[in-house]
């Protein structure tokens, strides 16, 4: 933003150009940031969302400006279809910390590439030790961008490298406990 109430240029920062990410559609949306250990993510919904392979993808900063694609390096898939959900993407982290969110959206996106905007937000557990994904999925095995989604959560774990570790999607109806602090 060039101030509170203008936008800048618009910058991509990543396009759908491996094959993970060209199921069907070539897709790249929904970017959420995430702050860990003093480096930040961006995860991003990869493929099209009325499929089984709509999923989510990671973006880690290296250094530089953070508005060039040069800046970031691009892994995944890293939480795919598993244990009767299928398509489980468009996630958020949810943190009550110190820092502002970074603001990210899926609006605009231009030929499936991601760009800049402002929408999603992200939280913490209560007590501000957990990261948790909440992000949407469809018991339909084909994927479904409709009512059919559900949202669901989970807990973000850490590899040793400092990188997040989202798992798979748990089965349905697991009741998980809840967030640390609560």
């Amino acid at each position: 933003m060039n101030s509170p109430t203008s936008l800048g240029t618009r910058k991509v920062l990543s396009e759908p150009t491996q094959s993970w990410e060209r199921v069907d559609t070539p897709v790249n949306e929904g970017p959420a940031a995430m702050y860990h250990g003093g480096k930040t993510f961006l995860s991003f919904s990869a493929s099209f969302c009325w499929t089984s392979s709509y999923q989510l993808g990671l973006l880690t900063y290296k250094s530089g400006d953070p508005t060039l694609k040069s800046s970031w390096t691009k892994t995944g898939p890293l939480f795919s279809s598993a244990n009767g959900n299928y398509g489980p993407g468009h996630n958020g982290y949810v943190t009550n910390g110190p820092r502002a969110p970074l603001c990210l959206s899926c609006e605009p996106v231009e030929n499936g590439r991601l760009m800049t905007s402002c929408e999603h937000r992200f939280f913490q557990s209560p007590d501000g030790t957990e990261i948790w994904n909440v992000y949407h999925a469809t018991k339909i095995t084909t994927g479904a961008c409709d009512g059919n989604r559900y949202t669901a959560a989970k807990k973000v774990s850490w590899k040793s490298d400092g990188s997040p570790d989202f798992g798979k999607p748990d089965t349905v109806g697991t009741v998980l406990a809840g967030p640390s602090g609560e």
